[in-house]
């Protein structure tokens, strides 16, 4: 079978170290994250968000309702805080963050900022069956949310804020009721994926394109080189987010990308085919003798990652 050799072995190779003969701007910073990818991130529809470079980059951008964990607990807290969920698991009443802030915005005028709340959510769900709708995906968990059917047949991208939901309800900004007409258990599951990442109402109202979410990083910079996040306010929360700064390389051809691998400029590639990693195993046959070994090829999908076991592993985990 074509993927077997990832499954019995480990890939070895030397430390990441830049060389000489890299004429690109990459380079080594202390603190920084480097990433390569061989296509565009797509910054502005995280509930889009299928290849595996989407969702690396705006997982750290993007907050949801709850996030994946490592812990013997499969989520962790973020915007809801704590919940209540009735015997078959239909209806669930989430009770939301008082004091979760955006990042700093324009898309708030003068105060720059303010904490997220109930509207955010339903505004952001309802794009995210409307998007989804459009691209012909599916809108999990929301297939058996009460009266989506007539919101899915009638909303709009222009209309879907105005059009109602009945399954979502909210009494105050920091409380939300959703109401099914079949056991959703995997609710949580399906609210901690970047896909329903929650924005700002005002995104949606003001028809603008800013990148704003409740990250524990915020973009400083992008264009179609380069993309650059640095950590925001919420990241002291977190005390296992060692880089202070992550570097999106983009639109890079395999060949760049293999040579950045080869020569130790790169960190972490995403977006691998299977014949790039064959390509890229001839390469550094010799590598495959080192024990520990100091990076990895893992598949996520039915693409790969390659990252140096050097840095902080806990940006790997797969959202």
């Amino acid at each position: 079978m074509k993927r077997c050799y990832l499954a019995v072995i480990v890939i070895g190779a030397v430390i990441l170290q830049l060389t000489s003969s890299c004429k690109s701007d990459v380079a080594r910073k202390s603190g920084t994250l480097l990433v390569a990818i061989p296509g565009k991130i797509d910054l502005l529809n995280p509930e889009l968000s299928q290849s595996d470079a989407d969702r690396f980059v705006n997982q750290f951008i993007y907050g949801t309702l709850v996030e994946k964990s490592e812990g013997t607990f499969p989520l962790a807290l973020s915007l809801s805080n704590s919940w209540l969920i009735n015997v078959d698991s239909s209806r669930f009443i989430l009770y939301l963050n008082k004091d979760l802030f955006y990042n700093q915005s324009e898309l708030f005028g003068e105060a720059k900022s303010r904490p997220a709340v109930a509207l955010d959510v339903v505004a952001s769900i309802k794009n995210y069956i409307v998007a989804r709708k459009a691209s012909r995906l599916t809108i999990e968990p929301f297939e058996h949310l009460l009266g989506v059917e007539t919101f899915y047949d009638n909303a709009t991208p222009q209309n879907f804020l105005s059009t109602p939901l009945d399954g979502v309800i909210f009494s105050d900004d920091h409380t939300l009721v959703f109401e099914f007409y079949e056991p959703e258990r995997k609710f949580f599951q399906h609210m901690s994926d970047i896909t329903l990442a929650i924005r700002p109402f005002e995104y949606f109202t003001q028809n603008r394109h800013e990148i704003v979410g409740f990250g524990y990083y915020k973009v400083v910079a992008a264009d179609d080189q380069k993309i650059v996040l640095e950590k925001s306010p919420r990241a002291k929360e977190r005390g296992d987010l060692t880089y202070d700064r992550i570097e999106v390389w983009q639109n890079l051809t395999y060949e760049r990308i293999n040579q950045f691998l080869t020569e130790g400029t790169i960190d972490v590639a995403l977006d691998l085919t299977d014949e790039f990693i064959k390509k890229f195993l001839e390469a550094n046959i010799h590598r495959l003798q080192n024990i520990p070994p100091d990076f990895k090829i893992v598949p996520v999908g039915e693409r790969y990652r390659i990252f140096s076991t050097a840095i902080d592993t806990t940006l790997m985990m797969v959202n």
